[in-house]
């Protein structure tokens, strides 16, 4: 059985060293079926937060009218909900197979150092399935955005329900359910 449990953040800047999650969704996927009713979103308060004021604009413009019904928590809080989240999908002895877009080169970095070590290290791998290599092409010459992952997938007649939303909104939810379809799709067509 593949689990790989899709994750996508939305962050106050690029370095996990200083900055803070503020968005947070992950989207289970189990040999090629998207798990819709179980994903987690959520947002994070922090006392105080380290950003760039260009990252921290984007956001509150992007999450401005979405952010009814989604809760928000304390930083304490979202460790356990993110710990939670994660237990309820791992497989006891393999941990879970992180998914995404740069999921091992930014999320996972970001992750590392929100949650304790022995929580990351329990729940993550440190095992990553990057939907940008699924769908890269020889020409590229960088790996294709997620927008282009989507082009790509819907000429294989790849669909579903975030997928078919043909634009990239860059919110956790999003970004996570259409890696996750992006991945299951490419599943099922092998």
């Amino acid at each position: 059985m593949r689990r790989v449990m899709f994750v996508d953040l939305e962050t106050s800047g690029l370095d996990p060293r200083v900055n803070q999650i503020l968005e947070f969704a992950c989207m289970p996927v189990i040999d090629g079926q998207v798990l819709y009713h179980q994903q987690s979103h959520f947002y994070i308060n922090h006392s105080q937060i380290t950003y760039s004021f260009k990252n921290l604009q984007n956001f509150k413009n992007r999450v401005t009218d979405r952010t009814a019904g989604v809760i928000a928590l304390s930083a304490a809080k979202a460790e356990s909900a993110i710990k939670i989240a994660f237990d309820a999908f791992k497989d006891s002895c393999h941990g879970i197979i992180l998914g995404g877009k740069n999921v091992g080169i930014f999320d996972a970095q970001f992750l590392q150092k929100f949650l304790t070590p022995e929580t990351f290290t329990v729940l993550c791998k440190h095992r990553c399935v990057d939907v940008a290599a699924m769908y890269a092409r020889k020409m590229d010459e960088a790996p294709p955005s997620l927008s282009q992952c989507l082009v790509r997938a819907k000429e294989m007649g790849i669909t579903g329900p975030y997928i078919d939303k043909q634009f990239v909104s860059h919110t956790a939810l999003d970004d996570a359910a259409q890696c996750a379809e992006l991945y299951a799709g490419w599943w099922n067509k092998q």
